[in-house]
């Protein structure tokens, strides 16, 4: 790796200007800006010479890699030629990969109206492919959310409006010419090998995918998003906004019905994730219009029967449970539905069953943090329950041990709680003993797990075990007492 001066820097630079783009020369200019925070400026011609190479066709993945990294340096010493490239220019990909070099840089306030009407006329053009789409939209939905002047109100108008579009994608099949090992669109087929419903999702599964169907996929990976940064003064009760919502609402109905199928091994997981996404995506949408809560309600309670019958022995679901319970706590007063007993039920029997998974521990602490206002209470008292997570992952959880602590001080408690936060070690050590009998059905040949459950199994020790994964407080006397 070569170290050199900043005008040696600026040869470099002649010499690309004037022979031509060439590896080296690149590589050279690279290491220099990535080992120090000195920016020589940068004349056009050499900024021009970088696009023309970075725009051209034929030239390697690689070398526009590293074209892409130089830009992204110095973004901010060329910060005008990259806006108005992006602005004024025809060729379409380097207006479209230059947005990473935008947002990377910070430079999304210096986007205009113009540019905004640019990227939505890209967006509106049939021609253009999903790659280049899905970077428009993706764009588009973050300069919302961190500048939201930038988009106005007829711009959001013309977004919702392509994103319904995209949401109701019908499952048409694709002409012979784009088939690929002569396998066509018409084998589609649900996450459980059945045949594919009409209408596309980002669950069907397809051999091939058209532009439609893939800009389907990049409208559920980034509505949340644009429902969560959708500047006030649109949200209004327009046409399209009501409209977008109703796609998103019936979108989902479709996903959550696909979700409940019993998937093939492989797909397990994305119909997880996906669940997941489409609670987020419906509270959301409550958020924004709360009349829409009671029929939304409905759909969360399969959510919550389909996945608690199967939580009773898969434990791996935690993350779609918090999110009902998110749901439930938000919008169940507006809806007359409290279900006192399942928040018992969740910070109990629950969190007693997953809180050695670090994923769960992580989802559930988040929760209880984001909830603890509601949840007092409760969190006074199943405050043994929520110690097991910290005492189970002690180095991730800590700053949000530190937030839920005042939450589960209540004036019953305080001496319990004192003396269970000195126990922590021994709460940890405990858990490992817990988790045991697990460990020996998986290695049988070492007999250490076999004599510390055998101590355990003692008189004189079982109260204590006992006492130590007690689930409520005041349930049990401390040992000795």
């Amino acid at each position: 790796m070569r170290n050199f001066p900043s005008h040696r820097v600026q040869e470099v630079w002649t010499q690309m200007v004037q022979k031509g783009v060439k590896g080296e020369y690149l590589r050279d200019i690279l290491m220099f800006y990535l080992q120090h925070n000195l920016f020589p400026p940068l004349d056009q011609q050499s900024y021009n010479a970088l696009l023309l190479t970075f725009s051209a066709k034929g030239v390697n993945k690689k070398m526009k890699n590293v074209i892409f990294q130089i830009l992204e340096e110095i973004s901010l010493y060329v910060q005008n030629s990259i806006t108005e490239t992006v602005r004024f220019s025809s060729n379409t990909f380097a207006t479209v990969e230059l947005l990473s070099v935008i947002q990377v840089g910070g430079l999304v306030p210096l986007v205009d109206v113009s540019t905004v009407n640019k990227l939505l006329r890209l967006l509106e053009d049939n021609d253009l492919q999903h790659g280049e789409k899905g970077k428009v939209l993706f764009f588009l939905c973050q300069a919302a959310g961190l500048f939201p002047d930038v988009i106005s109100v007829d711009h959001v108008v013309r977004l919702n409006r392509l994103l319904s579009s995209w949401l109701w994608t019908p499952l048409a099949p694709i002409s012979a010419g784009s088939q690929l090992f002569g396998r066509s669109e018409s084998a589609a087929t649900e996450v459980d090998g059945s045949p594919a419903a009409d209408i596309f999702t980002v669950l069907t599964i397809v051999n091939i995918f058209n532009n439609s169907q893939m800009m389907n996929v990049h409208t559920f990976s980034v509505i949340r998003e644009w429902l969560d940064h959708m500047p006030e003064s649109s949200s209004d009760q327009t046409v399209e906004h009501a409209l977008l919502l109703d796609a998103v609402k019936e979108y989902c109905d479709i996903v959550v019905e696909q979700c409940f199928r019993k998937a093939q091994k492989e797909d397990v997981g994305l119909q997880k994730a996906v669940m997941c996404e489409v609670l987020n995506i419906i509270h959301r949408v409550v958020q924004l219009d709360r009349s829409r809560a009671p029929k939304t309600l409905i759909l969360v309670k399969r959510i919550y029967t389909h996945i608690s019958d199967r939580f009773k022995s898969d434990h791996r679901d935690i993350s779609i449970l918090v999110r009902v319970f998110r749901f439930l706590l938000e919008f169940g007063d507006s809806t007359g539905y409290t279900p006192q007993h399942l928040y018992e039920l969740f910070l109990g029997e629950t969190l007693y069953r997953c809180y050695s998974s670090g994923l769960a521990a992580w989802d559930i602490a988040l929760f209880l943090c984001e909830q603890h206002n509601k949840l007092e209470l409760l969190l006074s008292r199943f405050f043994p329950n929520i110690l097991k997570l910290v005492a189970c992952h002690p180095a991730a959880l800590v700053e949000e041990f530190l937030h839920l602590l005042p939450a589960m001080i209540s004036s019953a408690n305080t001496i319990e709680l004192f003396s269970s936060l000195l126990d922590l070690p021994l709460l940890s050590a405990t858990l490992l003993l817990h988790q045991a009998p697990a460990v020996v059905q998986l290695d049988v040949a070492s007999p250490l797990w076999v004599r510390l459950l055998e101590s355990v199994s003692n008189p004189a020790h079982q109260l204590h075990y006992t006492y130590l994964l007690r689930k409520e407080s005041g349930k049990m006397d401390p040992p000795g007492r």
